[in-house]
């Protein structure tokens, strides 16, 4: 026995060694962060847990920094974002110079506002902080909604394991800047300010207008979130039906919904942009997989993509219906079972019904993947020991992160990507560079968005990826 557990742990040492020493620092903060969240649980201490957790943000924070450092796009979408934020800052007007396809001109504020802001280039490097922020900003309100609609040690048990899983992963999908980061930071948000809904009575309205307000934004993020950003507004409306003055509790939350959506449509048709955002972002998104049977596609999904994500939320959802219906919870009114039924329900369809399974999608099952964990373990809670919450713990980190943790490399992108210096000018770049003349737009063919990068010049046609007009609409001449 001894023997076997000796040649365990020469094996896992031999591992470690073969990577390169920015890796094996990485390991050993790892070791460190797993061995102090054991601690934190160990100890049931808020402050403890609270520290550990923004402890994991900061190990997430390092481990991108080589995927900051790759100033190269991991995805087409990137030059798309950047090119387009770069446009806005230029005074394109969105929908008529610019169009973002599936995504709405939210989806580039962030770009433009960094870039603005810090005074920085439009590059991969600014695209990829933002990133980063907006999934740290995520796991912030996901850890506080899940500490107060159950516990702190319940909502650290639930979130480490995921914030672990999207600092060690390599999968490009997971890297980029991609059209899910600003939604999902704001449906976290609805639910950190659903959790406060139902402890403060006294501030409805003003947590029913700000839900409603939230839900009119993602209108304009990506029309792919509109399922569980509707059903969360459906959450919102049941709390609110449930309070005195109802009438107008439900005003200030449509009121609140409103403003946006009212505040975009003056904005199109200041610049004439009606019939674009009716033609580009409504008819041709809706019809985006339509034919598509969302039943077959969970199904297909479930049985052949490798993703770990789609199989635990499968998995979970299925689980928490039956749990509920034989506890009979679903006649309670419990407004915590609510939100999670329908916040799971509406990423369900808005991530299958597409028919095309890309896997930065599975952004949108994270968080309700995290509430539904959540409720599994407040369920099992009272008949249960802290080693069982420790086992939890521990095969949580094993199921989400094992892959991860054995493919890790800290310096893969430059190394395994791109040998030479990525901050150089393309062969193609260079030539643009020597033709092209001050203030001149350009227009490339094809997904080679990073040119207009390189050269940082905006876009002369409305798609910076020229194959997205290629679909036939009523507004082709």
């Amino acid at each position: 026995m001894v023997n076997n557990y000796y040649q365990i742990l020469t094996s896992m040492l031999s591992f470690v060694l073969n990577k390169n020493i920015e890796t094996q620092l990485i390991y050993f903060y790892l070791v460190i962060l797993i061995g102090t969240s054991i601690y934190s649980i160990y100890k049931k201490d808020t402050r403890i847990l609270s520290f550990t957790f923004f402890n994991s943000l900061l190990f997430f924070v390092i481990c991108r920094i080589p995927v900051i450092n790759y100033n190269q796009a991991l995805n087409p979408d990137e030059s798309m974002f950047i090119t387009g934020a770069l446009g806005l800052s230029r005074n394109l007007i969105f929908w008529k110079d610019i169009d973002g396809c599936t995504s709405a001109i939210f989806n580039f504020l962030p770009i433009n506002f960094y870039c603005e802001i810090f005074n920085q280039p439009y590059d991969f490097k600014a695209a990829r902080i933002v990133s980063i922020v907006l999934l740290a900003l995520s796991f912030i309100f996901s850890f506080f909604a899940c500490k107060r609609l159950f516990n702190s040690q319940i909502s650290f048990i639930t979130n480490i394991p995921f914030v672990i899983y999207f600092s060690l992963s390599l999968n490009f999908d997971f890297l980029h800047y991609s059209s899910e980061l600003l939604s999902i930071s704001i449906l976290s948000l609805e639910i950190f300010l659903y959790s406060l809904l139902l402890d403060h009575k006294q501030k409805t309205k003003t947590l029913l207008f700000f839900g409603g307000f939230l839900t009119g934004l993602l209108i304009f993020t990506k029309l792919q979130v509109i399922p569980p950003a509707f059903f969360i507004f459906c959450s919102f409306g049941f709390v609110a039906l449930n309070r005195q003055e109802k009438v107008k509790n439900l005003a200030y939350l449509i009121f609140g919904a409103l403003v946006p959506l009212v505040s975009m449509i003056l904005y199109s048709f200041k610049n004439a942009t009606i019939e674009n955002i009716l033609v580009y972002y409504l008819k041709n998104n809706l019809f985006y997989g339509y034919k598509s049977n969302i039943f077959q596609n969970v199904v297909s999904s479930f049985l052949e993509h490798n993703s770990i994500l789609i199989k635990l939320i499968v998995i979970a959802y299925v689980t928490f219906v039956f749990i509920n219906i034989y506890l009979k919870d679903f006649g309670r009114r419990d407004k915590k079972n609510f939100l999670i039924f329908m916040y799971s329900l509406g990423v369900v369809i808005s991530v299958f019904k597409t028919g095309y399974i890309f896997e930065h999608y599975t952004f949108y099952l994270i968080f309700p993947l995290i509430l539904l964990l959540s409720k599994f373990i407040r369920l099992t809670e009272n008949n249960t020991n802290l080693k069982y919450e420790l086992l939890i713990f521990l095969v949580l980190i094993t199921i989400i992160n094992a892959k991860a943790i054995v493919y890790y490399n800290f310096t893969n992108f430059e190394n395994s990507l791109n040998p030479g210096n990525p901050n150089e000018l393309s062969k193609a770049g260079k030539i643009i560079k020597n033709h092209i003349k001050p203030k001149e737009e350009l227009a490339i063919w094809g997904e080679n968005g990073n040119l207009y990068i390189e050269n940082n010049y905006v876009q002369s046609i409305k798609w910076s990826h020229t194959l997205w007009g290629m679909y036939s609409d009523s507004l082709q001449s």
